[in-house]
């Protein structure tokens, strides 16, 4: 095995999805306000164009059968359980 491989999460989600999450795990609903908004809203400040789609996808793990990634949510709340467990309830 050679190469380069992409590894991410399994599941599909948004930077908005992941933003929710982190703050409903974390308890934070009422402390933390989160926004939508289209990518145009950084286009000023960032200005490299953004694509409409920035999903990895693991697919040379895919090819070797070894793609055994976790979704998203269960690593999530992992890390945050690991690293900001006096966050959490």
């Amino acid at each position: 095995m050679w190469g380069l491989y992409n590894m991410v999460c399994g599941g599909q989600t948004s930077r908005l999805e992941v933003a929710t999450e982190m703050i409903k795990l974390l308890g934070l609903e009422k402390k933390v306000k989160i926004t939508p908004v289209s990518s145009t809203h950084f286009k000023k400040e960032y200005f490299a164009e953004r694509p409409p789609n920035e999903r990895l996808v693991n697919k040379k793990l895919g090819l070797r059968e070894m793609n055994i990634m976790r979704n998203w949510k269960v690593a999530l709340k992992e890390y945050l359980g690991e690293y900001y467990s006096n966050y959490l309830d």
